[in-house]
């Protein structure tokens, strides 16, 4: 853990303000904001602002935008694009559902995810929900055929 970590990590004041977006919450402080990942509960950044003393930040949801009031004006902290690796954070913890989630709504890397998500499901003998998953990979029809013929179950077959 490196300093500026171990700082963030040293609540010494309460926070000016706190905001909370999909993936992350935001703590405001006097001289500096933590950002915490709320898929891993881990520190993003934490920075400081340099000579500038801040009083308070509102949120617009409807673009994604932070206002950070100060000092020495207005600061504005875009929040559009931290959903753009959440998906790749949730597979490591597991998530495979969430993560598919965030892929579809984004249209982005859904095959990929589906197929995550499938082959848990079908680890899991949840063979007809991992059928629907499997749909939405580039799998051939073949190759997901053998692989349910394979488990040599009729719950398996169901899934077909």
């Amino acid at each position: 853990m490196d300093q500026n970590e171990q700082k963030a990590y040293q609540v010494q004041e309460s926070p000016l303000s706190i905001g909370v977006t999909d993936f992350h919450y935001y703590l405001l402080f006097q001289d500096s904001i933590t950002i915490m990942s709320s898929i891993t509960q881990k520190l993003v950044i934490h920075e400081e602002f340099k000579g500038t003393l801040v009083s308070d930040m509102a949120y617009e949801r409807a673009t994604g935008i932070f206002w950070i009031f100060s000092n020495k004006g207005v600061i504005k902290l875009d929040t559009t694009r931290e959903g753009n690796e959440a998906w790749k954070l949730l597979l490591e913890e597991k998530k495979y559902k969430e993560a598919y989630i965030v892929c579809k709504a984004k249209n982005e890397n859904v095959s990929y995810v589906a197929g995550i998500y499938a082959d848990f499901l079908f680890s899991n003998k949840q063979y007809e929900r991992a059928a629907l998953y499997f749909s939405e990979t580039s799998r051939t029809f073949e190759e997901i055929f053998l692989k349910y013929l394979q488990v040599n179950s009729d719950e398996a077959r169901d899934g077909l």
